[in-house]
């Protein structure tokens, strides 16, 4: 994507993937960006909720602040009720950890920490908050303990993960009145995210297709219930009855779900 380009870090996958996804969710309308990120969480499973926030009033890439480093995204949402800012720091992750961790002496090695630290000096009077934006599949307590516990204020951390972005553009998806760019946007997020591992299961039900039919077959054998929701992965026979496409009325109770 043409921001890793213009930063010269093209050559390095985790800063491809912030690219290519951030970049693409800031071409769409702000609410979806917002949307997003107010999924996120913190240490005590409270939701970030920033929707009252409407505008992005600036976002910057791998940004370089003094005695900081480079966090990977600046993203200012401003209220425009109240001019109100929120400043929010996203640092990515793409199989990785934090890097650096604890105090050393009178420096900060912890990147999250050191991040919120550093942009209180910068932002004044300004609420900061760190979404850490990861690969893992779960809350990462350890790692987001460590930095709270250094910052000690309040539990400005949250966390999102790459999965959490898959599903709310299936979400997106599934709604019919997209504009046509905005869902040929959402649908090349989602091709990406799927050739780097990010996709996400649903259920069986969230599986629409026509080569499935839309009944739970429940057959009692052997004092035992076996469900398969798709008959084509379940196979016996019964009674020299080969059941793989037709059951047999007899031996199946057949029950429908939207």
């Amino acid at each position: 994507m043409i921001f890793a380009d213009i930063k010269g870090k093209n050559h390095v996958p985790e800063d491809m993937l912030t690219s290519n996804c951030i970049g693409l969710l800031s071409i769409l309308p702000p609410i979806h960006l917002i949307s997003f990120l107010s999924k996120a969480i913190n240490s005590q499973g409270e939701k970030l909720n920033i929707i009252s926030f409407s505008e992005i009033e600036k976002l910057e890439f791998w940004p370089y602040m003094a005695n900081i480093g480079e966090p990977d995204v600046l993203c200012i949402l401003k209220k425009p009720s109240t001019n109100d800012q929120l400043v929010l720091i996203i640092e990515c992750k793409h199989d990785a950890g934090k890097s650096g961790h604890g105090v050393i002496g009178d420096d900060i090695s912890d990147q999250l920490s050191r991040y919120y630290l550093g942009a209180t000096k910068y932002y004044k009077n300004k609420k900061i908050i760190i979404i850490y934006l990861t690969h893992h599949r779960f809350f990462p307590k350890k790692e987001i303990k460590e930095s709270v516990d250094i910052i000690n204020n309040n539990n400005p951390i949250f966390w999102i993960s790459w999965f959490h972005l898959y599903e709310y553009i299936l979400e997106q998806l599934m709604k019919k009145e997209k504009k046509i760019i905005e869902r040929k946007i959402f649908e090349l997020l989602k091709s990406y995210l799927e050739t780097k591992g990010y996709q996400k299961w649903r259920s069986w039900c969230s599986i629409k297709s026509s080569i499935f039919p839309k009944i739970i077959y429940t057959h009692k054998y052997n004092n035992m219930f076996l469900t398969p929701k798709l008959l084509v992965l379940y196979k016996r026979k019964y009674n020299s009855i080969n059941l793989t496409h037709k059951p047999a009325k007899e031996v199946y109770n057949v029950k429908y779900y939207n």
